[in-house]
């Protein structure tokens, strides 16, 4: 069983610095169950009971790694920590954003577009769910500028569009037409503005890009601007088959 230091321990879920959480430590701020510890320095096995009984300043710990969320993401958020503006960081509480290893983004949305994006603190689950060789479904919701024809989706559905600067083929993508100018996308692949590009491609543009599921896992009714941890079954959804 992994062990880690209380002072490390809770500077990797945000708490504070070492310094501060060695002060509130000795103060009585964490136990576990009904032991109290005072020594930050002491080592505590990083278990289910840890996480379960776990407190700090009378409080339930953070999940501990490794943590897996949904966002619903709202049009004008990027899916960055770097850029400037609103950054879809600033949804989350500052305890999330000090979190080390900081929370990656799996399947980015540009800035224009909302719905689901995924964040989580564990290197191999991000590498596993974006890798080509996984192949997690995307599936989005797209109304756009002029009606959708047959002849484009029929197009969209063979695969083979090449995007800008790219030589490989687009895989082929799933469609479900819901109204003249509104249909369904489901994607093995996620290139950088993919979906703008194939409107684009037969003459037509985007105006609102919205995705909806990732494997068998929903968004569901999560209001926009917020997120919900996964539980480890739903994680497994996102690399389920699922269709349209």
């Amino acid at each position: 069983m992994t062990k880690i230091r209380i002072d490390k321990l809770l500077s990797n879920l945000g708490y504070g610095s070492r310094q501060e959480i060695t002060r509130a430590v000795k103060l009585g701020a964490f136990a576990v169950g009904d032991i109290v510890y005072t020594n930050a320095s002491e080592k505590i096995e990083l278990d289910e009971t840890l996480q379960r009984e776990g407190r700090f300043m009378d409080e339930p710990l953070e999940p501990l790694s490794s943590l897996v969320m949904i966002m619903h993401k709202p049009v004008g958020y990027v899916c960055s920590t770097k850029e400037h503006g609103m950054l879809v960081y600033d949804l989350l509480p500052e305890r999330m954003r000090m979190r080390n290893p900081i929370l990656s983004i799996a399947g980015r949305l540009d800035k224009e577009s909302s719905g689901m994006v995924i964040l989580s603190d564990d290197g191999d689950f991000v590498h596993r769910l974006t890798s080509p060789k996984h192949k997690s479904t995307k599936f989005y919701e797209v109304t756009t500028a002029k009606p959708v024809l047959t002849e484009d989706t029929a197009l969209f559905e063979k695969g083979g569009m090449i995007l800008p600067k790219e030589d490989k083929p687009l895989l082929p993508v799933n469609t479900l037409k819901l109204d003249e100018c509104k249909l369904r996308l489901a994607l093995q692949e996620g290139r950088y503005r993919q979906i703008r590009f194939m409107m684009e491609e037969v003459g037509n543009a985007v105006v609102t890009l919205h995705r909806y599921q990732i494997g068998q896992l929903q968004l569901g009714d999560l209001p926009e601007g917020q997120f919900r941890i996964l539980t480890e079954a739903e994680k497994e959804q996102l690399f389920a088959a699922a269709h349209l």
